[in-house]
């Protein structure tokens, strides 16, 4: 019971990192024309929270 909670907390927290990113990603695109920045890090961002959700969930 204890890891399944866990693995939905962990799971939502994820997300919300992911989202609060592509924001600040969209931010920098939009206003301070870094194009290639804020499409770097959306992409390192969203591999560090595949990467880290299928360590946490797949090794159960």
């Amino acid at each position: 019971m204890i890891t399944i909670l866990f693995h939905v907390v962990f799971l939502l927290f994820s997300l919300f990192v992911l989202v609060q990113s592509i924001s600040y990603s969209i931010y920098e695109y939009k206003t301070e024309k870094n194009h290639y920045g804020s499409i770097v890090f959306t992409i390192f961002t969203l591999f560090c929270v595949i990467f880290s959700n299928y360590i946490i969930i797949g090794n159960n």
